[in-house]
């Protein structure tokens, strides 16, 4: 059961680093406003990144991860947050659509892994749980 736990976590934590890791990148764009995921601050590597665009990064995976920005219809991860909320926080609502974009591809992962027997539906809840809590406290 630890096994599932740890190997679960990591793909929930992968999911948030890459996210907030971001890829390549090429060419300016309104970081802010983005009109693809290539445009955004999320595929500009840290290394890249400028203090302020670093600051965004970490504003928006604290926003993300507080409880009831992402919850779990089913066994998958869904972004529930509103586009209201991002506008609250000062973040434009194309990110919800991004963020639940990287979600996908870890649910396709868990879903798998549900498959294999390597993680149980109970398991998705409480690592949410405990992610929320370990980057969701600000």
């Amino acid at each position: 059961m630890k096994t599932k736990h740890i190997i679960f976590a990591a793909a929930v934590l992968l999911t948030i680093g890459m996210l907030f890791a971001g890829c390549a990148k090429s060419g300016p764009s309104d970081w802010h406003h983005p009109q693809t995921f290539e445009e955004s601050v999320l595929a500009l590597p840290d290394s890249a990144a400028t203090p302020e665009q670093l600051a965004f990064k970490e504003k928006l995976r604290d926003f993300a991860m507080k409880p009831g920005m992402i919850e779990i219809e089913g066994h998958r991860l869904v972004v529930k947050a509103s586009e209201e909320d991002f506008n609250k926080q000062g973040i434009d609502p194309i990110y919800k659509k991004f963020l639940q974009m990287s979600l996908d591809e870890t649910n396709d992962g868990a879903e798998q892994w549900l498959k294999d027997g390597l993680i149980t539906e109970e398991d998705i809840p409480r690592m949410l749980r405990e992610a929320q809590a370990e980057f969701g406290r600000k």
